[in-house]
């Protein structure tokens, strides 16, 4: 209303409601096409979906019939690709809500809330854990072993030693010794904790 008045010209002699109401009119078309929408979407793709919309409404209202993609593609002279882009934009003219209920393949009702998933609190240990396993592969294989068998499969340092043939106190001095080695790496590699990743 206020931008109506501004540009209105009292010059031209026409009466100030037949140029307030299109201005306001566009106005409110214009910020409902550019804010309405639930995902943003070019503006030719939401004015062909528009467009396409109505000419649909006016086909249903004499044919008895929704029309075909390329119907509307005749009707609007764009390409049948055009209608079928249009058709799938208007879907993000509204979102549904996390809260409405459908029908699940057991029969029962649930939200779309109670079809997410958990965040996998594994998730934020990954890059450490790909960190980790970089600084490992620098170790030869008997002091890698003994690694990952300590700290990932918690086992003691008894029962590494059986597993691989040597005393306790042998595996106690290749374990120090990796661990020293791996300390040594992992500052180059933005210093990873063994005891967090491991």
């Amino acid at each position: 209303m206020v931008k109506a008045v501004d540009a209105f010209d009292v010059d031209r002699g026409t009466a100030f409601s037949s140029y307030a109401v299109p201005c306001i009119s566009g106005a409110i078309k214009r910020y409902f096409r550019d804010h309405g929408w639930a995902v943003r979407v070019p503006r030719e793709l939401q004015e062909l979906a528009l467009t396409i919309q109505r000419l649909d409404e006016r086909h249903f209202g004499e044919a008895g019939r929704h029309a075909t993609a390329t119907e509307l593609a005749a009707t609007a002279g764009v390409d049948v690709e055009d209608i079928l882009e249009a058709r799938e934009a208007q879907r993000a003219l509204y979102s549904d809500s996390l809260d409405q209920h459908r029908r699940c393949e057991d029969g029962d009702d649930a939200s779309l809330l109670d079809t997410l998933g958990e965040r996998d609190p594994e998730l934020d240990r990954a890059v450490d854990r790909a960190a980790l396993d970089s600084v490992l592969a620098q170790l030869d294989d008997r002091q890698r072993l003994i690694v990952e068998l300590y700290y990932r499969d918690e086992l003691t340092q008894a029962e590494i030693g059986r597993r691989i043939g040597c005393s306790q106190m042998h595996v106690s001095r290749l374990l120090r010794t990796a661990v020293t080695q791996m300390g040594s790496i992992a500052p180059a590699q933005n210093g990873v904790s063994l005891g967090r990743a491991a």
